[in-house]
């Protein structure tokens, strides 16, 4: 599975959410749109810098009986 994390500690200018360092985004589950993503994953920002980036996590198993 594959997610958005935040590179670093900045705030979306727009919704003034803060992201800490290897935080979810977005924060609230939302969709965002594609040129949201391209800007906020290089340099074209107000930042400068990358400032989130996709990552690949392993899927969560369920809990529950183990098998024998």
């Amino acid at each position: 599975m594959k997610k958005l994390i935040s590179l670093r500690t900045w705030v979306d200018q727009t919704d003034g959410h803060e992201y800490m360092t290897d935080d979810a985004f977005p924060h609230d589950g939302r969709e965002i749109p594609e040129k949201r993503l391209k800007e906020l994953s290089g340099p074209e920002n107000a930042a400068g810098m990358p400032m989130i980036m996709e990552v690949e996590v392993p899927d969560e198993k369920p809990k529950g009986k183990k098998e024998k």
